[in-house]
Protein backbone atom coordinates (compact mmCIF):
# COMPACT_ATOMS: atom_id res chain seq x y z
CA UNK A 1 0.00 0.00 0.00
CA UNK A 2 1.19 3.65 -0.64
CA UNK A 3 2.44 6.09 2.23
CA UNK A 4 0.25 8.73 0.18
CA UNK A 5 2.52 11.75 1.51
CA UNK A 6 5.93 9.83 0.95
CA UNK A 7 4.29 9.77 -2.59
CA UNK A 8 3.75 13.23 -2.85
CA UNK A 9 7.82 13.79 -1.62
CA UNK A 10 8.88 11.47 -4.36
CA UNK A 11 7.23 13.39 -6.99
CA UNK A 12 9.84 16.77 -5.52
CA UNK A 13 12.74 17.08 -4.67
CA UNK A 14 13.70 17.32 -0.72
CA UNK A 15 15.64 19.26 1.11
CA UNK A 16 19.27 18.21 2.62
CA UNK A 17 22.19 19.26 4.46
CA UNK A 18 24.59 21.42 2.19
CA UNK A 19 27.80 21.22 1.47
CA UNK A 20 29.08 17.54 0.60
CA UNK A 21 32.63 16.46 1.32
CA UNK A 22 34.53 17.05 -1.48
CA UNK A 23 38.08 16.73 -0.13
CA UNK A 24 40.57 19.41 -1.08
CA UNK A 25 39.60 21.74 -4.02
CA UNK A 26 41.59 24.51 -6.00
CA UNK A 27 39.91 28.09 -6.86
CA UNK A 28 37.60 26.98 -9.70
CA UNK A 29 38.34 28.47 -13.34
CA UNK A 30 35.55 29.76 -15.25
CA UNK A 31 34.64 29.23 -18.83
CA UNK A 32 32.65 31.23 -21.16
CA UNK A 33 28.60 30.57 -21.20
CA UNK A 34 29.01 29.18 -24.60
CA UNK A 35 31.05 26.28 -23.73
CA UNK A 36 28.48 25.80 -20.61
CA UNK A 37 25.47 26.15 -23.20
CA UNK A 38 26.99 23.57 -25.63
CA UNK A 39 27.50 21.13 -22.65
CA UNK A 40 23.88 21.05 -22.02
CA UNK A 41 23.09 20.91 -25.24
CA UNK A 42 25.03 18.32 -25.68
CA UNK A 43 23.49 16.60 -22.64
CA UNK A 44 20.04 16.82 -24.22
CA UNK A 45 20.94 15.22 -27.50
CA UNK A 46 22.38 12.83 -25.67
CA UNK A 47 19.10 12.46 -23.38
CA UNK A 48 16.00 10.40 -24.77
CA UNK A 49 12.41 11.96 -24.97
CA UNK A 50 9.57 10.67 -26.92
CA UNK A 51 8.39 14.25 -27.84
CA UNK A 52 11.34 14.74 -29.72
CA UNK A 53 10.43 11.12 -31.34
CA UNK A 54 6.84 12.48 -31.94
CA UNK A 55 4.88 11.71 -29.54
CA UNK A 56 2.13 14.27 -29.35
CA UNK A 57 -0.29 12.57 -26.63
CA UNK A 58 -0.57 10.05 -23.75
CA UNK A 59 -2.20 8.79 -21.08
CA UNK A 60 -2.30 5.94 -18.10
CA UNK A 61 -3.18 5.30 -14.97
CA UNK A 62 -2.17 4.10 -11.88
CA UNK A 63 -3.71 2.46 -8.74
CA UNK A 64 -3.15 4.53 -5.07
CA UNK A 65 -3.95 2.72 -1.89
CA UNK A 66 -4.41 5.64 0.97
CA UNK A 67 -3.43 4.23 4.41
CA UNK A 68 -4.33 5.44 7.87
CA UNK A 69 -6.78 8.15 8.00
CA UNK A 70 -7.33 8.50 3.96
CA UNK A 71 -8.84 4.85 3.19
CA UNK A 72 -10.13 3.66 -0.11
CA UNK A 73 -8.35 2.67 -2.84
CA UNK A 74 -9.06 4.23 -6.11
CA UNK A 75 -7.20 5.51 -9.77
CA UNK A 76 -5.69 8.22 -10.78
CA UNK A 77 -5.54 8.81 -14.49
CA UNK A 78 -3.44 11.59 -16.51
CA UNK A 79 -3.73 12.71 -19.76
CA UNK A 80 -1.38 14.96 -21.62
CA UNK A 81 -1.20 16.41 -24.72
CA UNK A 82 1.98 18.92 -26.16
CA UNK A 83 -0.43 21.85 -26.80
CA UNK A 84 -2.67 21.92 -23.44
CA UNK A 85 -2.33 21.74 -20.07
CA UNK A 86 -2.25 18.20 -18.83
CA UNK A 87 -5.43 16.63 -16.31
CA UNK A 88 -5.95 14.55 -14.35
CA UNK A 89 -8.95 12.58 -12.86
CA UNK A 90 -10.08 9.87 -10.73
CA UNK A 91 -11.32 6.93 -11.38
CA UNK A 92 -12.87 4.33 -9.28
CA UNK A 93 -11.05 1.08 -9.30
CA UNK A 94 -12.86 -0.61 -12.04
CA UNK A 95 -12.00 2.49 -14.09
CA UNK A 96 -15.61 4.26 -13.87
CA UNK A 97 -15.64 7.52 -13.33
CA UNK A 98 -16.43 8.80 -9.60
CA UNK A 99 -19.89 10.19 -9.29
CA UNK A 100 -18.92 11.50 -6.17
CA UNK A 101 -15.39 12.29 -4.60
CA UNK A 102 -15.01 10.53 -0.96
CA UNK A 103 -15.32 13.38 1.45
CA UNK A 104 -11.64 13.12 2.73
CA UNK A 105 -10.61 14.12 -0.29
CA UNK A 106 -12.12 17.20 -0.21
CA UNK A 107 -10.66 17.65 3.21
CA UNK A 108 -8.05 20.04 3.79
CA UNK A 109 -4.55 19.17 3.15
CA UNK A 110 -2.15 18.51 6.97
CA UNK A 111 0.27 21.37 7.05
CA UNK A 112 -1.10 23.25 3.55
CA UNK A 113 -3.05 26.38 4.22
CA UNK A 114 -5.56 26.50 1.60
CA UNK A 115 -5.03 23.18 -0.17
CA UNK A 116 -7.59 20.02 -0.12
CA UNK A 117 -6.21 16.06 -0.46
CA UNK A 118 -7.70 15.97 -3.62
CA UNK A 119 -5.01 18.99 -5.13
CA UNK A 120 -1.99 16.92 -4.03
CA UNK A 121 -3.05 14.02 -5.34
CA UNK A 122 -3.41 15.94 -9.16
CA UNK A 123 -0.19 17.86 -8.85
CA UNK A 124 1.40 14.01 -7.87
CA UNK A 125 -0.52 13.00 -10.84
CA UNK A 126 0.99 15.75 -12.98
CA UNK A 127 4.19 15.25 -10.97
CA UNK A 128 4.12 11.53 -12.82
CA UNK A 129 4.36 13.01 -16.37
CA UNK A 130 8.29 13.85 -15.94
CA UNK A 131 8.97 10.51 -16.34
CA UNK A 132 6.87 9.79 -18.99
CA UNK A 133 7.62 13.51 -21.35
CA UNK A 134 11.25 14.53 -19.46
CA UNK A 135 12.12 18.15 -20.62
CA UNK A 136 15.61 18.59 -22.00
CA UNK A 137 18.13 20.28 -19.51
CA UNK A 138 19.10 22.88 -22.16
CA UNK A 139 15.15 23.26 -22.38
CA UNK A 140 14.47 23.49 -18.80
CA UNK A 141 17.67 26.14 -18.20
CA UNK A 142 17.55 28.02 -21.54
CA UNK A 143 16.63 31.28 -19.94
CA UNK A 144 19.42 30.87 -16.67
CA UNK A 145 22.93 32.28 -16.56
CA UNK A 146 25.06 29.31 -17.23
CA UNK A 147 29.25 29.16 -16.75
CA UNK A 148 31.34 26.36 -16.70
CA UNK A 149 33.95 25.73 -13.65
CA UNK A 150 37.11 23.53 -13.32
CA UNK A 151 38.26 22.41 -10.36
CA UNK A 152 40.60 19.87 -9.17
CA UNK A 153 39.37 17.41 -6.36
CA UNK A 154 41.36 15.21 -4.61
CA UNK A 155 44.11 15.09 -7.49
CA UNK A 156 41.39 14.96 -10.12
CA UNK A 157 39.57 17.23 -12.92
CA UNK A 158 36.09 17.63 -12.40
CA UNK A 159 33.73 19.85 -14.82
CA UNK A 160 30.89 21.98 -12.93
CA UNK A 161 28.37 23.02 -14.56
CA UNK A 162 26.46 26.07 -12.70
CA UNK A 163 23.40 27.42 -13.26
CA UNK A 164 21.39 30.26 -12.45
CA UNK A 165 18.02 32.23 -12.86
CA UNK A 166 17.05 35.47 -14.67
CA UNK A 167 14.28 35.84 -13.20
CA UNK A 168 12.16 34.88 -10.10
CA UNK A 169 12.03 31.17 -9.01
CA UNK A 170 11.80 28.92 -6.37
CA UNK A 171 15.24 27.56 -6.65
CA UNK A 172 18.39 30.28 -6.87
CA UNK A 173 21.12 28.06 -8.23
CA UNK A 174 22.09 24.61 -9.59
CA UNK A 175 25.11 22.86 -9.59
CA UNK A 176 25.73 19.68 -11.91
CA UNK A 177 28.56 17.46 -11.93
CA UNK A 178 29.89 15.87 -15.49
CA UNK A 179 31.65 12.82 -15.67
CA UNK A 180 34.12 11.49 -18.54
CA UNK A 181 31.41 10.71 -20.51
CA UNK A 182 29.31 14.07 -20.28
CA UNK A 183 26.51 12.80 -17.88
CA UNK A 184 26.26 14.42 -14.54
CA UNK A 185 26.53 12.11 -11.90
CA UNK A 186 25.12 14.56 -8.64
CA UNK A 187 23.25 17.69 -9.17
CA UNK A 188 22.67 19.85 -6.47
CA UNK A 189 19.71 21.95 -6.15
CA UNK A 190 20.01 25.10 -4.07
CA UNK A 191 16.30 26.48 -2.75
CA UNK A 192 15.63 30.17 -2.21
CA UNK A 193 14.26 28.84 0.97
CA UNK A 194 15.89 26.34 2.78
CA UNK A 195 13.72 23.94 4.84
CA UNK A 196 13.54 21.03 7.20
CA UNK A 197 16.98 21.63 8.70
CA UNK A 198 18.89 22.25 5.01
CA UNK A 199 19.83 24.45 2.56
CA UNK A 200 20.76 22.38 -0.50
CA UNK A 201 18.85 19.11 -2.46
CA UNK A 202 21.20 16.59 -3.68
CA UNK A 203 20.18 13.95 -6.74
CA UNK A 204 22.72 11.04 -7.47
CA UNK A 205 21.64 9.93 -11.13
CA UNK A 206 22.13 6.79 -12.75
CA UNK A 207 21.72 6.63 -16.40
CA UNK A 208 20.91 3.32 -18.64
CA UNK A 209 20.77 2.66 -22.21
CA UNK A 210 17.65 0.40 -23.06
CA UNK A 211 17.05 -0.45 -26.72
CA UNK A 212 19.77 1.98 -27.95
CA UNK A 213 17.80 4.96 -25.73
CA UNK A 214 19.38 6.63 -23.19
CA UNK A 215 17.14 7.03 -19.76
CA UNK A 216 17.84 8.08 -16.14
CA UNK A 217 16.92 4.71 -14.87
CA UNK A 218 17.41 5.55 -11.06
CA UNK A 219 18.57 8.21 -8.77
CA UNK A 220 19.24 8.75 -4.58
CA UNK A 221 17.57 11.43 -3.11
CA UNK A 222 19.39 12.92 -0.33
CA UNK A 223 17.56 14.87 2.29
CA UNK A 224 19.94 15.40 5.54
CA UNK A 225 21.57 12.30 7.34
CA UNK A 226 18.71 10.31 5.21
CA UNK A 227 18.50 9.12 1.81
CA UNK A 228 16.11 7.49 -0.48
CA UNK A 229 16.24 5.46 -3.55
CA UNK A 230 14.13 5.63 -6.52
CA UNK A 231 14.02 3.44 -9.52
CA UNK A 232 12.15 3.43 -12.92
CA UNK A 233 11.62 0.60 -15.24
CA UNK A 234 10.70 1.20 -19.09
CA UNK A 235 8.41 -0.82 -21.63
CA UNK A 236 8.32 -0.10 -25.32
CA UNK A 237 5.02 1.20 -26.24
CA UNK A 238 3.79 1.06 -29.43
CA UNK A 239 7.76 2.50 -30.62
CA UNK A 240 7.98 4.98 -28.13
CA UNK A 241 10.24 4.19 -24.36
CA UNK A 242 7.72 4.96 -21.35
CA UNK A 243 7.85 4.00 -17.45
CA UNK A 244 6.30 0.59 -16.33
CA UNK A 245 6.30 1.42 -12.90
CA UNK A 246 8.52 3.62 -10.12
CA UNK A 247 9.70 2.60 -6.76
CA UNK A 248 10.94 4.47 -3.99
CA UNK A 249 13.14 2.95 -0.66
CA UNK A 250 12.84 4.95 2.25
CA UNK A 251 15.63 4.16 4.76
CA UNK A 252 14.47 1.25 7.04
CA UNK A 253 11.86 0.12 5.15
CA UNK A 254 11.78 -3.20 4.39
CA UNK A 255 10.28 -3.30 0.83
CA UNK A 256 9.57 0.17 -1.91
CA UNK A 257 6.57 1.82 -2.36
CA UNK A 258 6.02 0.88 -5.88
CA UNK A 259 3.50 2.40 -8.19
CA UNK A 260 2.52 0.53 -11.40
CA UNK A 261 0.95 2.78 -14.34
CA UNK A 262 -1.57 0.62 -16.40
CA UNK A 263 -3.03 1.39 -19.78
CA UNK A 264 -0.34 3.47 -21.08
CA UNK A 265 -1.47 4.93 -24.21
CA UNK A 266 0.59 6.75 -27.50
CA UNK A 267 -0.31 8.92 -30.29
CA UNK A 268 0.56 8.76 -32.85
CA UNK A 269 2.07 5.63 -32.69
CA UNK A 270 5.89 5.25 -34.40
CA UNK A 271 4.59 1.52 -35.34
Amino acid sequence: MIDVWAFFRCAVLVLCIAGLSLGQTTRPSTRPQDEATKLLDTLSEKLYTPIRSGLRELSYDYLTTPEGALQGKFRVDVRYRTDSRPTVQFLSDDRSPMKELPAWLNSPAPGKKGTLVKDLFESGGRATLKWFVPETPSRQYETWAKRLESRTVNGRPERILVLEPSSSHPLRRVEMNFDARGLPWRIIYYPQRPAEGGDAITEEPLYESIDGKLVRSSWKEVSGVSSIQHVLTFQLVRGYLLPTSHERLAPGSKQPDRTVFDRVTVIPPLN
